[in-house]
């Protein structure tokens, strides 16, 4: 009878369907509340249609509102209240609230709170500053908490992880911490951030990301930061705001749904020559719009109609400024629409400057018309000022 029990237990457990890892749902930062299609690819992602959905709002400055905000916006789309967790992990106190959510530091460890994760099927990480989530996720030897070890072990069960702003930092290892796109210009000042890379969570194999990409002008950040990835892991995606990349369980494509765009940056054969101010040559460029999908191992993407565009008798439009506050609303879409306007063979030379130097990006296509990737040049550059005529 001891045979055929063990017989019968192994033969049920080949009858179960095994689960595939749970997808990821990115968000590039400034998720609106009427964007259906953004909060509808979270939810279609859930493993069961009435499976719990935990908010962890770790990175936020205000954690009680950040995690009530997201809480509303799902029971706006159906979600029953009873089904949202909301997970005491933060390091600010949100002082609109009587609790002091600074003392949920230490959660990370913390066997009620740990618990209230175990059957969950999604873990959406609220937006702030991504350093807050390392500081409660992460020992500080590098190691996972054990709060941290179940999420990966609820992402290999099938449940889906997403997360904005800064919840979209920490999919990467290493991570984007911080820095001013502006501190690589020749010439900007001392003052700039730096751009800095971290430790991060890495529930995304394959890429590093950025966010809030278009609006805040990150290009030359992110390819400034792929820099200290081994030269055959240089791939990087940024996420426009009100935009999410929706990664499958295998982790081998994704597709884009939302407002804005995602650019796609190889730069696995970029150069990065050695000097006082920063460079970058060889960089490709891509860019994916709502319904597009990527390959993730090889970078193609999905069929679409290739526009033909003329020889430009005029230079496409350009990013010239010295401050972030004076940038185009969107650098996804200028470089859209050079892309555009490029001819195979063509090229563009745009200028970031800050008084007498800057940097010189050279946008380029291939002669062959259907390769689809722009490339770039980011060089140094003195800047001659003379008066104009009258």
């Amino acid at each position: 009878m001891r045979y055929i029990m063990i017989m019968l237990v192994a033969l049920l457990a080949c009858a179960a369907p095994l689960r595939a890892q749970g997808q990821l749902v990115i968000v590039g930062g400034g998720l609106a509340d009427d964007n259906d299609t953004v909060f509808a690819a979270f939810l279609e992602a859930l493993p069961a249609p009435d499976a719990l959905i935990a908010i962890i709002p770790a990175a936020s400055g205000v954690p009680a509102q950040s995690a009530a905000a997201f809480a509303a916006q799902l029971t706006r789309r159906g979600v029953a209240p009873e089904r949202i967790r909301i997970i005491r992990l933060a390091v600010e106190d949100d002082p609109d609230t009587p609790e002091d959510e600074s003392l949920w530091r230490g959660h990370g460890e913390d066997a009620g709170e740990i618990a209230r994760l175990a059957d969950v099927g999604a873990i959406w990480f609220t937006g702030g500053d991504q350093a807050r989530i390392l500081a409660t996720l992460v020992r500080a030897d590098g190691t996972d908490t054990t709060m941290l070890a179940l999420i990966r072990r609820r992402l290999a069960a099938g449940a889906v992880i997403g997360g904005t702003s800064a919840g979209a930092a920490i999919m990467s290892d290493p991570m984007l911490v911080q820095g001013d796109p502006l501190s690589l210009v020749p010439g900007a000042g001392p003052d700039r951030e730096p751009i800095e890379t971290g430790q991060g969570l890495g529930f995304l194999r394959h890429a590093l990301v950025d966010q809030h990409f278009g609006e805040r002008a990150r290009l030359i950040r992110l390819i400034a930061a792929l820099q200290v990835r081994a030269a055959d892991r240089r791939i990087g995606l940024g996420i426009d705001e009100d935009t999410a990349l929706v990664v499958a369980p295998d982790q081998r494509t994704a597709r884009v749904v939302g407002r804005g765009r995602v650019t796609v940056v190889d730069a696995r054969t970029t150069a990065y020559p050695a000097g006082p101010t920063w460079a970058a040559r060889g960089t490709k460029v891509g860019l994916l719009g709502n319904g597009e999908s990527l390959d993730l191992t090889s970078l193609q993407r999905s069929a679409q109609a290739a526009p033909t565009p003329a020889p430009l008798s005029t230079p496409a439009p350009c990013l010239s400024a010295t401050s972030a506050a004076g940038l185009p609303a969107s650098q996804s879409e200028l470089i859209a629409a050079i892309s555009d306007a490029l001819a195979a063979g063509g090229e563009t030379t745009c200028l970031v400057s800050a008084g007498q130097a800057g940097l010189a990006l050279k946008f380029s296509r291939a002669a062959d018309a259907s390769d689809p990737w722009l490339r770039l040049d980011a060089t140094p550059v003195t800047v001659r000022l003379e008066p104009a005529e009258r």
